[in-house]
């Protein structure tokens, strides 16, 4: 039984796979797996995984129809024979000593999961080194653990950022006794990865963080993530309330104001899409009325304590509780400038 396995979902990445297969084999942990799970392809993605699989014994290969990249990842589950168990995206790639100090970390703090800073990549190629502690850190205890899953998730009004956290699945290691033991899966949400971590973090009891950078995320213009939808917001609205779920009435009063910081970020994300949207204005400000006014946006500006917010995010949310939508698209057209 190796000691790391390594699922990477692949579909139509012919232009990346390459790049990412080989900083996996290169890893200078080499007890590990990596489950390749093709997505049902319509590139050369798969025959380069396969040159991979017969040159690697390591590697094992299978295929899919297309179901998304929740749906592969699951898949892949079905393969992992080791004791930990990480998620690669096939069009990133990582450090060669990532998972050999992920590893090492893990087993000498006797971590359920441990997290490392990453590399992100901007538009014009340059990567910014994107790293939440400066020295390692433990969350020991369900509490602690609970903290760290809200503050995944949110933060207080007055932090500079929505969350000190990056929710992402792919820096980091985890236990496959408890997703196995609790049946966990990635289920069908837009946020996919936060949906995860909540079902996993959970049920977990101490977790690490380090503040070396080794996971290199990069800029792909194509990815899903980039892509306008206009029932985007819908599926926010969604997570939105699942993540209420996780959450007893006492700690409901404690963390509210993160759940409701975290959907006015994923408002702002989508109206600045709609505003990016080669469609008629008249039609985009149809969309982002209908988002305003929903329900859940409404209650939180009932309530959430806005003056607190950074000037730029305050004033976003004085035009969109007032209704201006004309000065709203002005001022994301001001914004995307001054950006």
């Amino acid at each position: 039984m190796s000691k790391v396995s390594i699922i990477v979902p692949v579909y139509n990445v012919a232009s990346y796979v390459d790049r990412c297969l080989k900083s996996l084999t290169n890893q200078t942990l080499e007890d590990i797996d990596i489950i390749i799970v093709d997505d049902g392809s319509t590139d050369d993605s798969y025959s380069i995984c396969q040159k991979y699989a017969i040159d690697d014994e390591r590697i094992q290969l299978v295929h899919k129809d297309n179901g998304g990249l929740s749906s592969a990842r699951n898949f892949g589950l079905n393969y992992v024979k080791s004791e930990y168990v990480a998620f690669v995206d096939s069009d990133d790639y990582v450090a060669p000593k990532m998972f050999e100090i992920l590893y090492a970390t893990l087993k000498s703090d006797c971590l359920d999961t441990v997290f490392c800073g990453f590399y992100s990549q901007n538009h014009d190629g340059r990567f910014v080194e994107k790293k939440e502690v400066n020295e390692y850190m433990c969350f020991n205890g369900p509490e602690d653990v609970k903290t760290f899953l809200m503050s995944m998730i949110g933060s207080e009004p007055s932090y500079k950022h929505t969350a000190r956290f990056f929710m992402t699945v792919w820096r980091a290691l985890y236990s496959v006794r408890i997703i196995k033991d609790n049946g966990l899966q990635f289920r069908d949400f837009i946020s996919e990865d936060l949906i995860f971590h909540c079902d996993y973090l959970t049920k977990a009891s101490k977790v690490g963080l380090i503040p070396e950078c080794f996971y290199y995320y990069c800029w792909n213009g194509n990815s899903l993530s980039n892509t306008f939808n206009r029932f985007r917001f819908k599926r926010d609205i969604e997570v939105y309330n699942e993540l209420h779920s996780y959450l007893n009435d006492q700690e409901l009063q404690i963390y509210k104001s993160y759940l409701d910081k975290y959907l006015l970020l994923r408002v702002r994300i989508d109206i600045a899409a709609v505003c990016n949207a080669a469609f008629h204005y008249s039609e985009k400000r149809k969309c982002i009325a209908e988002m305003i006014n929903t329900k859940e946006l409404q209650d939180i500006f009932c309530s959430y304590p806005y003056t607190q917010l950074r000037l730029p995010i305050r004033l976003m949310f004085l035009l969109m509780k007032n209704g201006l939508y004309g000065l709203l698209y002005l001022f994301m057209a001001v914004m995307k400038i001054l950006k």
